[in-house]
């Protein structure tokens, strides 16, 4: 009989429920427990690995004074020594030909005497030949003064052009050596930086392999550190059902941009985990344990992601902002209209925008997840989760107002659409007051509660009740079905479901409590 379990995989803590269809009609389901050093039990795994003075790795539940002391990365970007600047020369610019004056001739005059007519005749073409001589010098004289400004002009502008390239030479070459002698110095200043040695203690793998942007301060590839993690949870899971018997439908912090990559990274990564327990340790827990880093490092081999051996481990993967929508569409518990949901994780906060008609399964508009998790909320405050999430919800409504516009909505009607509408919370972080708030048209504030473990046939559900917004995900991936596709919803579709929302007609029977909810 296949076990299928819904694998929360998160940057904080990992959870773990599983389906036992042995009674379609009855479908059962439980939450794996952990157990700390002082073997108590716990729903949820710390997302944490150590690696030991004797060079071997703990995992979950870690004690710190024992951790082994590694070398921190100091930045990503490891500064190497900057080739020599190749400096700019300057420009030659050619001397302008200085005009040369016209030769003046001289002015002779006749000695002849006139005495005859022809005699005359010739002075008077001599004094014709004379003037003309004279006005072809005048000519001459004003074409070479033209010519002399135009050439005091060209010397001038040569002179400017001089002026103005030795300080654009001078000006990119000061900028190059500057920039030089800076990256000099950081490479100087990066060489003789002290090693600085820290506790080899990693947390925020996850977000590392799913997600961009953050910062990782060791050398050890954080893809092998999730596949060792979660091959010490999988041997939980061997030891009761054997990994030949599992269904996993595991999550990704993912939006649409990056599912299908973030799919194919989890495929790899539970592929490997089934190598690993199943042909390198042949089932033998302990013998993984007490395995050291470098043996690790050399028989982990990172398996090639194939739609085929995906098919035939049955491994399913799923963007978490979808998966945590099922414990209540999966009760037929949204009313009809558009719908949100704020996943709020340690690493990252997934949104669904979506519609769930009444008997339909859902149907997601849009979906996100933001690096903006109760990490990045310790770190930066409340209100920079708010502005972070509220941006892509307005971005969402925007979208979904201008396309009800475009196809002959009236505005005032397309508004409606995304106004008054509920938003749901779930995560670790909604259990925090101050993270649950309206956005933009979602002001129904709606808090997942104890009423949803009372929807399933859960086991300890008095016990997990307490637990529901951190394992609400987990139980949602155990609800998921094939991850062929994502059902998304197209614009026109959208609206022909939502049209009451945008007629004014309201649903008088929707209310918090029909969520199966807790709070409100």
């Amino acid at each position: 009989m296949a076990v299928k379990i819904g694998l929360d995989f998160g940057t904080h803590y990992t959870k773990i429920c599983v389906e036992d269809s042995t009674d379609n009609r009855n479908r059962r389901y439980s939450f794996q427990k952990f157990y700390d050093l002082n073997d108590e039990p716990s729903f949820v795994l710390p997302s944490v690995v150590q690696l030991n003075n004797d060079n071997t790795l703990s995992y979950g539940f870690v004690d710190t004074g024992d951790a082994a002391m590694v070398v921190e990365l100091q930045r990503k970007d490891v500064p190497h020594k900057p080739l020599d600047p190749v400096y700019q020369n300057y420009k030659q610019f050619p001397e302008p030909i200085k005009p040369i004056a016209p030769i003046v001739k001289s002015d002779k005059k006749s000695k002849n005497t006139i005495n005859s007519f022809s005699v005359l005749k010739d002075a008077l073409a001599e004094i014709k030949r004379q003037g003309d001589e004279k006005l072809r010098e005048e000519k001459e004289q004003k074409k070479y003064e033209k010519a002399l400004a135009e050439y005091a002009k060209r010397c001038k502008e040569r002179q400017t052009a001089i002026a103005q390239n030795i300080k654009e030479v001078d000006d990119y070459n000061d900028r190059i050596r500057r920039a030089y002698e800076k990256r000099l110095h950081e490479w100087i200043e990066y060489e003789q930086m002290p090693e600085k040695l820290i506790p080899a203690i990693y947390r925020s793998f996850k977000q590392m392999v799913f997600s961009d942007g953050f910062d990782w301060r060791f050398e050890l590839d954080p893809m092998l550190v999730s596949i060792w993690y979660l091959c010490y949870v999988f041997f939980d899971l061997d030891r009761d059902y054997g990994t030949q018997n599992l269904v996993v439908c595991m999550g990704t912090s993912s939006g649409q941009n990056n599912w299908q990559k973030n799919k194919e990274k989890a495929t790899q990564i539970i592929l490997t985990v089934y190598d690993l327990i199943e042909r390198v340790f042949n089932h033998d827990r302990e013998r993984f344990l007490s395995s050291t880093l470098d043996e690790l490092k050399r028989v982990t081999n990172i398996k090639e992601y194939t739609k085929k051996d995906k098919e035939d481990n049955q491994i399913f993967v799923f963007p978490e902002a979808y998966a945590n929508l099922n414990p209540l569409a999966k009760q037929k518990r949204f009313g009809a209209g558009v719908n949100a949901v704020v996943d709020i994780g340690g690493g990252t906060t997934d949104i669904s925008i979506f519609v769930a008609p009444m008997g339909d399964e859902v149907k997601i508009f849009d979906y996100e997840s933001i690096p903006y998790g109760v990490n990045a909320i310790e770190k930066d405050g409340e209100d920079a989760h708010f502005y972070a999430v509220e941006s892509r919800i307005d971005r969402f409504s925007v979208k979904i107002m201008q396309k009800a516009q475009s196809i002959g909505v009236k505005q005032d009607e397309a508004t409606r659409i995304v106004n008054n509408r509920p938003i749901v919370f779930t995560g670790g972080g909604s259990m925090k007051n101050g993270l649950c708030r309206r956005y933009v048209g979602f002001t129904d504030i709606i808090r997942i509660g104890t009423a949803v473990s009372n929807n399933y046939s859960i086991d300890d559900a008095i016990e997990v009740s307490k637990k529901i917004p951190m394992l609400s995900t987990s139980l949602g991936l155990a609800l998921c079905g094939n991850d062929a596709y994502i059902p998304m919803i197209t614009y026109a579709k959208l609206f022909e479901i939502v049209e009451e929302a945008y007629t004014g007609v309201k649903d008088e029977t929707e209310h918090a409590a029909d969520y199966g909810l807790a709070d409100t």
